[in-house]
């Protein structure tokens, strides 16, 4: 015997903000669609900043050593 699922009816629970997000997600979506991907200018804005990142994070000596002499000749 083939059993249909009925639709339940709304639980009176109190929607988060998160849950909300979430639902307003989708249709989002298909209006983010029509925008172009990253144009040349954009690039060129964000690689310099994504390498920097990636070098900090690799070797932050170089950086770590600027801050502390920077930060001792304040102090003396």
């Amino acid at each position: 015997m083939a059993t249909t699922h009925q639709p339940s009816a709304p639980k009176a629970s109190r929607t988060t903000a998160s849950q909300t997000r979430v639902r307003r997600s989708v249709p989002m979506a298909e209006r983010w669609r029509r925008l172009p991907d990253l144009s040349a200018r954009e690039a060129w804005a964000i690689v310099p900043l994504l390498l920097l990142t990636v070098a900090i994070g690799v070797a932050p000596r170089w950086l770590l050593d600027s801050i502390q002499r920077a930060t001792a000749a304040i102090g003396s």
